[in-house]
Order: C-alpha cells, then sequence, then structure tokens
C-alpha cells in the first residue's frame, strides 16, 4: 500500500512539472513568422574549393620549408668542412655491389 501512495506521489508532481513547463511555453508568442530564402546562404561551392586547395597547399608548403630547416643530414664534403672548418682529408666511396644479374649502388 506504501508503494502504491509512493507511485501516486511521483505521478502528481510529473504532472505538475508537466503543467509547469506548459504554462511557461503558453507565454511564447511568434514576431514574425519564418521565411523561406530565395537562395542558398554562404560561400559558393568553386570559393569553398578554392579556399580549401589553396590552404592545403599553403600547409604543404609550410611542411616543406620546415622538413628542410629542421633537416641536419650533412650531404657532401663541402658542408662538413664548413661545419668543422677543417678540410677532409678521406671519404668513402660509393660502391657498386652485383646482385644476380643486377647492378646495384649502395649508399
Amino acid at each position: 500500500m506504501a508503494a502504491q501512495s509512493g507511485l501516486h506521489e511521483f505521478e502528481d508532481s510529473q504532472i505538475t512539472r508537466a503543467l509547469a513547463l506548459y504554462d511557461a511555453a503558453s507565454q511564447v508568442w511568434v514576431l514574425e513568422p519564418a521565411t523561406m530564402p530565395s537562395r542558398p546562404t554562404g560561400a559558393g561551392r568553386l570559393v569553398t574549393t578554392a579556399a580549401g586547395g589553396l590552404g592545403g597547399m599553403g600547409l604543404g608548403i609550410l611542411l616543406v620549408c620546415l622538413a628542410e630547416f629542421f633537416n641536419t643530414t650533412i650531404r657532401r664534403k663541402e658542408e662538413i668542412e664548413q661545419l668543422v672548418g677543417i678540410p677532409v682529408i678521406g671519404v668513402v666511396p660509393k660502391m657498386k655491389e652485383v646482385v644476380g644479374n643486377q647492378d646495384m649502388v649502395s649508399s
């Protein structure tokens, strides 16, 4: 019996809450009805595509420049001479390896 009375009180509180929300909603008026736009809004497809392409190219160029800037690889003997300030007295040459019938250059 106590459970049923608790259930009725819960239902009554739910109904009271719903009525309070309904009263608040009835205080709203439509000042101006919505109208359908005559044409789509926003940037056109061509402008959006061009902006995306240019932005992607710019980001790609920036990444290439950053990668080149932070690259510390020494490729030529002149670079090491300039870096350490003394002449290079020896270089390990690139050698050809014969693998089967194909020539391969090892680096």
